[in-house]
């Protein structure tokens, strides 16, 4: 979650990172998304966010192997709930 109380996530079976907005009375009218890639986002797993207003996941490729591995930044202009400024 950011700051602004939006919740960032992966939808592994559509290679899709996307943003929810959980104060929106419909998920599936606030849901943005946010990238989508076939080649370089195959089942994307693990969400952090940084200090400098990126979102990062990792995937794992599929079928899981280490040949298709990466790490996506996606610039989401916020950062985490967790930092103090």
């Amino acid at each position: 979650m950011d700051k602004n109380g939006f919740m960032y996530m992966t939808e592994v079976t559509q290679n899709v990172m996307s943003r929810w907005d959980p104060s929106a009375p419909d998920f599936r009218t606030s849901r943005v998304v946010l990238a989508q890639d076939n080649t370089t986002m195959n089942w994307p797993d693990t969400v952090g966010i940084d200090d400098l207003g990126y979102l990062w996941a990792t995937t794992r490729g599929m079928p899981l192997d280490r040949v298709n591995n990466f790490i996506i930044r996606i610039p989401i202009g916020a950062v985490s709930y967790l930092y103090d400024y």
